[in-house]
């Protein structure tokens, strides 16, 4: 506040001089204060800002007490009150300037305006709170612009800013749900007013988002389900899908996430088919094991067993004790033993078989007749030719079919004498065997 105080200079009259600056008192006047030079508020969106007028009124006559001023002192006092006016209006243009700048400037602009403020001050703070495009400035912005009276000329710009800010916030709440964060990209979006033009873009692209996210999470639940039941493929098949739905997070992030599980479940799989095999081979070989020692066991039962019935020493215990050994496993350790023993048990046997068929061929051969000798060479046929007695065997045979053929074709006896004792045989004395069958 600028105050023009003169003091008793000298009792000149302004008003006769016609400088009204400043409203002075007369000296000595009781009851009365220096008056002020009023300067008015300056408006820096107007472009009618005037300087500030002093007040209009003149000092009284009586205050001159009859005494003027020259001409040039008048003049001095005038163009001094003149520099000193303008250069408070000035002062007072730069601080109101500043002044605005600061609240712009200021986190609290929306808090500093108040509903005195000039239009395009809101304005001109709407816009320096939506410059960062934060969804917090957009939204104060937003509601700094729609305070403008809809008959004030701003307010179709401030009309135009809310769209523009409005389709700000629904870029953000498309980030937010490509990002993957579905319920901030709804709050985003619901912070557009309803009057914006841009709103039932916004309940549109809402919408749209939800669908999409119930079929992702679908598709999710879908591929969970295949691979717990270890279908790779379908699971695999189904995880595509997730990269038509037109969502960042879901083809990238969450895809990833399904092809590390199903790449997991796989090795899961094999690492339990692997532990599963090595359980059963385990069990494999333990029954292995088991049979093993269990053949072994019976091996060595069935051959003492085959021993004991070989001690009789006839046909039949000799073909049970080989009977019995030879069902003696492969690979037990009787099993190489067992074997010689029924090579011996079969040579006995085989013998005692060739001696049975001989001697009954011997008895048959005694009768002398051409039956019976026919009867005693088939018996001998029935001696093994591998045996030991089937060289006896055949010595035997040969007397005998020279006896048939001589009973067979007698010759004269004259002959008959000559050939002397030629074809006596001397006889034989069988030695009586049981049938070995019986």
């Amino acid at each position: 506040m600028l105050r023009c105080w003169i003091h008793s200079i000298t009792d000149l009259d302004f008003k006769d001089q016609g400088c009204n600056l400043c409203k002075l008192h007369p000296k000595g006047t009781k009851g009365t204060e220096p008056a002020s030079m009023v300067i008015p508020p300056i408006d820096p969106f107007s472009h009618s800002s005037k300087l500030a007028q002093p007040s209009e009124g003149a000092p009284p006559k009586s205050f001159l007490k009859g005494r003027e001023l020259v001409s040039w002192q008048c003049l001095v006092l005038s163009g001094a009150g003149i520099v000193v006016a303008v250069g408070v209006s000035v002062v007072a243009g730069m601080m109101a300037v500043q002044n605005l700048l600061q609240v712009a400037a200021s986190p609290d602009c929306r808090a500093n305006l108040s509903a005195e403020e000039t239009l395009s001050a809101r304005i001109y703070c709407a816009d320096e709170l939506a410059r960062n495009r934060t969804v917090e400035g957009l939204r104060d912005a937003i509601k700094l612009a729609s305070s403008i009276p809809a008959e004030a000329p701003l307010r179709a710009m401030g009309d135009r800013r809310i769209e523009q800010w409005s389709r700000d916030l629904l870029d953000l709440g498309e980030t937010a749900f490509q990002e993957g964060d579905l319920d901030r990209a709804i709050a985003i979006v619901r912070t557009i007013p309803m009057s914006s033009p841009v709103y039932p873009t916004g309940s549109d692209r809402i919408n749209q988002w939800k669908k999409t996210w119930e079929k992702a999470e679908d598709i999710v639940r879908e591929t969970k389900a295949s691979i717990t039941r270890q279908e790779w493929t379908t699971a695999l098949n189904t995880a595509r899908e997730l990269v038509r739905l037109g969502n960042r997070y879901w083809e990238t992030s969450r895809y990833q996430d399904l092809l590390d599980e199903v790449q997991s479940g796989k090795e899961q799989q094999k690492a339990e088919k692997a532990a599963a095999e090595k359980v059963r081979a385990s069990r494999v070989v333990q029954r292995f094991n088991r049979w093993e020692r269990e053949f072994e066991a019976e091996a060595a039962v069935r051959f003492n067993r085959a021993k004991n019935l070989a001690r009789s020493g006839n046909l039949q215990g000799l073909k049970a004790a080989i009977a019995e050994a030879q069902q003696i496993y492969y690979g037990t350790p009787v099993y190489e033993e067992a074997q010689k023993q029924i090579q011996t048990w079969q040579q006995q046997a085989e013998t005692i078989q060739d001696r049975y068929h001989l001697d009954r061929a011997i008895r048959l051969a005694s009768r002398g007749n051409e039956d019976s000798l026919q009867a005693a060479i088939d018996e001998a046929f029935m001696v093994s030719p591998t045996g030991k007695l089937y060289e006896e065997a055949r010595t035997r045979v040969d007397q005998w079919m020279d006896r048939l053929y001589r009973i067979r074709y007698p010759l004269p006896a004259s002959a008959e004498s000559r050939r002397g004792d030629f074809y006596t045989i001397p006889p034989s004395q069988p030695t009586l065997t049981p049938n070995p069958e019986r």
